[in-house]
């Protein structure tokens, strides 16, 4: 399996808006996993190039990743507790 972080994921979505959709998913259905800040992350970069003008079209890039995440497995971070001794 492979993790991606937000650094790797942003770009596929870019790709994924501009119609490599299928090749993408065949790619993510190899074992692709992120963490589930990883999607945040992306979206907040999304954000920040929009705003800088890199980005005209903010509600693609949202949806390309929302596309991407049905196929990525999701890993949830919990903090722990430490045990009281």
């Amino acid at each position: 399996m492979i993790i991606l972080d937000a650094s790797a994921l942003h770009p596929i979505a870019k790709f994924v808006r501009k119609g490599a959709t299928e090749a993408i998913k065949q790619l993510l259905e190899e074992g692709v996993a992120v963490l589930d800040l990883t999607l945040y992350e992306v979206a907040n970069a999304a954000v920040i190039e929009a705003r800088r003008g890199r980005i005209r079209n903010l509600e693609q890039v949202v949806t390309a990743l929302s596309k991407l995440a049905k196929y990525l497995t999701i890993i949830t971070c919990r903090a722990r507790r430490p045990k009281a001794h």
